[in-house]
């Protein structure tokens, strides 16, 4: 049985350990370099701590029972952003796994914190297409998923294995036709057994994004490099001194030229669903939206700014293939969109891609404002199922003052009304009448006529040079927005001749790329990100421009089609030339807003 004191002592311990680590604001967290691995490969766990280090040591003694230990090193980092300083410190630990399977990294403890424990998949010994027996160099790839869908990610790996020493070396990238090739991180290290061989491995990967539906090929990669060939001339030191070989003359050994190819591929890529036909078309394997407030939206103020953050956030796509944050305009709170913030980082099998947009609200009137819920659909990879994220909708209200209350309407009847009041009781005090007529003109003024003509003098010429100068900053602003015009003009005019030059080519994806930035140019704060909302606004702001909205989107469905070489651009360009010559000559002349319906990919609706 335990006694009361003894529970008090217990809770005692634990608040004060929480308020430690609270006050040291140490995190711990854990991730492997590589997952899956083969059974004779090692893999390296990287055990990091943020905050300031206090001298512990991760506990590897959970490891051993799964795995053994071969290598461990420790870094510490510190910087300092914005005045804030940060530090971490990072243990790397070779792993060399002692079972086939799913195998449990525990949780490491460093100090009093601990990681989230992790799942790697030990495969069985990896079998090499290229057979590598008595092969010193061989390269082999592979790719994951082996029947993705148009636009969605895929993982190229590329492993270089050798078993003698590399002098020197060139591996070449992966050039893919219809697909986006994108390098991920850096290149990993490690060993393994092969036939009872022991080789070194280089690992490099590649984002891949196919373009298109249907049938894609993709070629073998070279390595071109060089190694010891075993003979080695005698130097000249070994020739007069009869030294051992190795001592001096282990720099002249000669080297011969290797090559090795990796296995060339060919997948299928599937075309979108006909559910996701029309509208959204986002294949990811996790995707969220959520939102942060800058201040309590309890105490929302008439004139007070207030920061809203729309975070998209996407497992399996990259920051730019996430969409846009509609922007719904309010009568009565202004909306000021900031440049977006795309980033794209690794968590070791994915990309995740995250799109952050700040709005800044100012409230102009009391009242309720309703935010309209933000609905976005996407493709779950992993369940083959159309979902949604949603943002739900919500109402701010904002707070001022009364219009009815005096004291916010100087000048109003009652204000009027007291004035009288007052100086009526003067008037019937008596207090400040003249006795007569000069007593008036001395008296009251206090001054002479040359002093007063000579103030109201001064006040002229200080009302003058004040005139004066804000017409002379006036003028300065005119001539800076006349400058800012003429070189948006240069901008328009260089951009179109992009477009041109990609049509003229017969190339569909530059020629989205620079119809895009010209858009972004022509119609300022828009920040167009798809062909979709480019050809609304051809709609809304041209006469007759149905031909050039429909190439647009003519273009758009190509760009994501098995047809994207059937595009004719020169058909295309001489379309919509007239309609984008015409849309400059009218720039400034209307206010550049988002359009009433949301862009591509997304859906909002109150």
């Amino acid at each position: 049985m335990v006694s009361p004191r003894s529970c008090i002592w217990l809770v005692t311990l634990l608040l004060l350990e929480f308020s430690i680590n609270s006050a040291l604001g140490q995190t711990v967290r854990a991730y492997v370099d590589r997952n899956p691995i083969s059974m004779d490969e090692t893999v390296r766990l990287v055990v990091e701590l943020k905050g300031p280090s206090t001298g512990e040591t991760p506990d590897l003694s959970g490891l051993k029972k799964n795995f053994d230990v071969l290598e461990n090193s420790q870094s510490s980092q510190t910087s300092i952003i914005n005045g804030r300083t940060s530090t971490s410190t990072q243990w790397a630990i070779t792993l060399s796994p002692k079972q086939v399977g799913d195998v449990t990294i525990p949780a490491i403890r460093v100090g009093t914190q601990s990681s989230a424990p992790l799942t790697l998949r030990v495969q069985e010994h990896a079998q090499n297409t290229g057979d590598p027996a008595g092969k010193d160099v061989y390269l082999e790839a592979s790719i994951e998923p082996r029947e993705p869908y148009v636009q969605s990610q895929m993982v190229f790996t590329l492993r270089l294995y050798h078993a003698v020493l590399l002098r020197e070396g060139q591996l070449e990238d992966p050039k893919i036709s219809q697909a986006i090739v994108e390098r991920i991180g850096e290149d990993h290290s490690f060993e393994t057994i092969q036939n009872g061989r022991r080789y070194q491995v280089i690992e490099r990967r590649y984002l891949v994004i196919p373009q298109a539906s249907g049938p894609l090929t993709i070629p073998s990669v070279l390595f071109t490099g060089k190694v010891p060939d075993g003979r080695r001339p005698r130097s000249m030191f070994e020739e007069m001194f009869g030294n051992r070989p190795g001592v001096f003359g282990s720099g002249f050994q000669s080297t011969r030229l290797i090559r090795a190819r990796s296995q060339e591929m060919t997948l299928n890529v599937e075309e979108i669903p006909p559910t996701m036909q029309q509208g959204s078309w986002l294949p990811a394997r996790e995707l969220s939206v959520n939102e942060t407030w800058s201040s309590d939206l309890t105490k929302l103020q008439v004139g007070e700014p207030v920061t809203r953050t729309i975070t998209i956030q996407a497992r399996g796509l990259t920051g730019e293939q996430l969409p846009e944050v509609p922007v719904t305009e309010h009568s009565s709170v202004k909306v000021y969109p900031d440049q977006p913030s795309i980033t794209t980082a690794f968590d070791g099998s994915w990309a995740v891609g995250k799109r952050e947009q700040k709005l800044a609200f100012v409230p102009t009137r009391p009242g309720d404002v309703l935010l309209p819920e933000i609905r976005i659909r996407w493709w779950n990879l992993e369940t083959k199922k159309p979902e949604e994220a949603v943002l739900p909708a919500q109402t701010l209200t904002i707070h001022g003052a009364n219009a009815s209350e005096p004291s916010a309407q100087p000048g109003n009847g009652t204000t009027s009304i007291v004035n009288d009041a007052q100086s009526s009781s003067f008037l019937s005090e008596g207090q400040g009448l003249p006795q007569s007529g000069n007593a008036a003109s001395s008296g009251s003024l206090g001054m002479s006529w040359p002093v007063m003509m000579g103030l109201l003098l001064a006040l002229w010429l200080l009302t003058a040079a004040g005139w004066w100068g804000d017409r002379r900053k006036l003028m300065m602003q005119q001539n800076r927005i006349q400058e800012d015009k003429q070189k948006s003009h240069e901008s328009i005019r260089m951009i179109r001749s992009l477009v041109k030059q990609a049509c003229l080519q017969n190339k569909p994806q530059q020629a989205r790329e620079a119809l895009l930035r010209w858009a972004s140019v022509t119609w300022e704060g828009s920040g167009h990100r798809n062909l979709g909302s480019v050809a609304r606004k051809f709609g809304q702001t041209t006469q007759g421009a149905s031909a050039a909205q429909q190439a647009i989107q003519d273009l758009d469905r190509t760009l994501y089609s098995a047809k994207a070489g059937e595009w004719n651009g020169t058909r295309f360009w001489e379309t919509i030339a007239p309609e984008m010559q015409a849309l400059e000559k009218t720039k400034g002349t209307w206010a550049a807003k988002e359009d009433d319906v949301a862009p591509l990919y997304l859906h909002a609706s109150s």
